[in-house]
């Protein structure tokens, strides 16, 4: 589809077209951060539409740039961490082929989860450039895509059938649905789609400022994951790229570090502004410690995206990635592509916003929709332990100990974010 895109009076941004004509950037002239003054953007959809019945929605996706550039994977310590021969982080110099192996040129991990085979060239590394989604999957933007698709495809991407009554948890459990207030909100059926909301109150009207719309979403296994991914026209991250995303390039890695860069935590108990836009935390991060939502006797949840961020907060306070990428460490638990056999076979292509009748991405390359073969977890969740570095330790970034779990069941603690 062909756009014609006008910013209106704000020079410092620019509109970036991409080729596949899926949507387009609106981003800062220059490399850098700060926040953005409200602008008015107008888009011009230079194609025929069909003479037929038709709904146009706008979605925006924050991301954030991570740069070409070498870096280290692997913190020496941490469980089935990559290294080399020696236990050491291995550098990541180039997109090129990566053998697997013993010398100290190839890449290995420290115990029993691969690789076992050379790395192809079109296995993304995290040398080159991406975009990645600044926080993770909200219950918004979920809701949004569960109202974008039909009926049957509907019926898929959530745990339960989508022609129940008004009110029913779509995702969670009935009896404790773990902070996720995703809703059927109107009962479909094969002739019309369901419509949902979130209703994390249900005291109150769906929708309402306290109901969670900005909570991560939690309950989504690798085929809703995937398939929202598609449908957005993103694509999965590799183990590679989390742990360049939230290391950044050239950083020596800290034993056991979080994604703020340092070994230590603080852990997020006490919410305020309980399921709003504005949802924090009173928890403060140190001067080594940064803050994250974690442990067995806390929240038990997933907390607003970028909860812990303020108008002044630095990388500790925020629990920011190098890039200023959010809750890589806790509050739900990433689903990335791994580097077991299955997993190598991902090539970097971009959905292309259309999934299958029944709501299933559709790219060969990316690991199976129904067994999520290749898919593992990386970083953590809101219900994972900390114990000292080499030990348990999920939030910490080169921690691969679930690289083998294929994330095929809805968990309540596992969500998920893509990559471009």
């Amino acid at each position: 589809m062909k756009l014609n895109i006008e910013i209106v009076n704000n020079p410092s941004l620019a509109i970036e077209q991409v080729d596949d004509a899926a949507g387009f950037f609106v981003k800062n002239v220059g490399l850098n951060s700060g926040n953005i003054a409200n602008t008015v953007i107008r888009c011009k959809i230079n194609t025929d539409l069909p003479e037929t019945n038709f709904i146009l929605k706008v979605f925006g996706i924050e991301m954030v740039y991570v740069p070409e550039g070498e870096f280290l994977v692997g913190d020496g310590i941490s469980q089935q961490s990559f290294g080399n021969n020696k236990g050491e982080p291995f550098k990541i110099t180039s997109e090129n082929s990566i053998k697997t192996g013993t010398s100290d040129v190839e890449l290995k991990e420290n115990d029993i989860y691969g690789p076992t085979y050379e790395l192809p060239a079109d296995y993304p590394k995290g040398f080159a450039a991406f975009y990645c989604m600044k926080y993770e999957i909200s219950q918004k933007q979920y809701a949004d895509f569960l109202n974008c698709l039909p009926f049957a495809a509907q019926q898929n991407r959530i745990t339960v059938s989508a022609d129940l009554p008004s009110g029913t948890f779509a995702l969670a459990q009935a009896d404790n649905n773990f902070r996720n207030g995703i809703i059927i909100l109107k009962p479909g059926n094969e002739q019309m789609p369901a419509q949902f909301a979130c209703n994390l109150d249900i005291s109150n009207e769906p929708n309402s400022e306290n109901d969670g719309e900005h909570i991560a979403c939690n309950f989504l296994n690798w085929p809703d994951v995937s398939s929202y991914l598609e449908w957005a026209c993103l694509r999965p991250l590799t183990e590679l790229e989390f742990e360049k995303a939230a290391r950044g390039a050239n950083n020596i890695p800290v034993k056991g570090e979080f994604a703020w860069g340092t070994a230590q935590i603080i852990d997020a108990n006490t919410i305020l502004n309980y399921g709003k836009a504005n949802e924090t935390i009173t928890e403060t991060a140190t001067e080594l410690a940064g803050i994250a939502n974690h442990g067995y006797l806390g929240i038990m949840g997933p907390l607003r995206c970028g909860f812990a961020t303020s108008a002044t907060s630095h990388r500790l306070q925020a629990g920011a990635s190098y890039y200023g990428v959010m809750e890589l460490s806790g509050n739900l638990w990433e689903q990335v592509v791994g580097t077991l056999p299955e997993g190598i076979q991902f090539k970097r292509i971009t959905g292309t916003g259309t999934l299958s009748s029944t709501g299933n991405h559709l790219q060969n390359y990316w690991p199976d929709w129904k067994t999520a073969g290749g898919a593992c977890y990386r970083g953590g969740s809101w219900n994972s332990g900390i114990y000292a570095p080499g030990e348990f330790r999920d939030l910490a970034i080169s921690d691969r100990f679930y690289a083998n779990l294929a994330p095929e069941l809805r968990r309540n603690t596992s969500g998920g974010r893509g990559a471009r």
